[in-house]
């Protein structure tokens, strides 16, 4: 795999235990991953009734939010998210710790599974895609979001452990013969601006430990700015590339 020079992938031993921390001030404040919920939001809104595998739930975060019209199953690799992931669930349901390689459920035992930015941090990418159409059903969905274009990637990326970032001919090859029911991409132009700069800016915009205060309302409203701001990007999804893919796949099959 080749990268810019601004960045390498990340070594075999990258520590996805002490990665959880960082994780939960990323989703909890970061604003590009705010407006990334705002996303998963509007595409999710059909997937309601269902047995749902939130895959590489990180803290929890997409679990809370998907917990409250289906059933969820939490599963990440990192003991320490899945043990926040637990003690954030508001609903009964599966917190579970493992890898996406060899997936412990039965064939074709969920409706929909969530890979929301999971697989660039994956070497076997092919291999977790494959276990995910052995645990759908026949007419089940992937609901995945991955970073975009390959040249874009950076340091950035390796502090966050990607491998990888993709196109979308790429995403649907790993993915076949699951077709598209939803495909674009976004962040382009002020996305893709905000993140070229934020090596920059990045202590300032996501903090290194929980704030309080007037440090906590400041950082709530500096995001609430770049989210109004990141929502223009969507009048030129699909047009331009932009930083991250959205893709809802739905496997052969008539649904049960």
């Amino acid at each position: 795999m080749t990268t810019n020079s601004a960045g390498a992938p990340p070594g075999e031993t990258f520590d996805y235990e002490a990665y959880q921390d960082h994780l939960y001030l990323v989703r909890t404040f970061g604003p590009t991953a705010l407006f990334m919920d705002r996303v998963i939001r509007k595409v999710a809104r059909p997937l309601r009734g269902l047995r749902v595998l939130d895959l590489g739930c990180g803290t929890g975060h997409l679990s809370l939010l998907m917990e409250q019209h289906n059933t969820v199953v939490s599963y990440d690799p990192a003991l320490q998210g899945v043990r926040t992931t637990r003690a954030r669930r508001k609903t009964r349901g599966g917190c579970i710790v493992g890898g996406g390689e060899q997936l412990p459920f039965r064939d074709e035992s969920f409706d929909c599974v969530l890979l929301i930015d999971v697989l660039e941090h994956i070497r076997g990418d092919v291999q977790v895609a494959a276990e995910i159409r052995r645990v759908l059903r026949p007419g089940g969905r992937v609901l995945c979001m991955v970073p975009e274009n390959q040249r874009l990637y950076s340091r950035i990326d390796a502090a966050n452990g990607h491998v990888r970032r993709y196109s979308r001919d790429e995403l649907l090859r790993v993915f076949a013969p699951c077709m598209p029911e939803v495909l674009f991409d976004y962040g382009f132009p002020f996305m893709r601006l905000y993140l070229n700069l934020l090596a920059r800016v990045h202590d300032a915009v996501v903090p290194q430990a929980e704030p309080t205060g007037l440090k906590r309302l400041g950082l709530s409203l500096l995001s609430r700015i770049l989210i109004a701001v990141f929502s223009l990007d969507l009048l030129f999804a699909g047009n331009f590339h932009g930083v991250e893919i959205v893709a809802l796949l739905r496997k052969p099959g008539s649904a049960r």
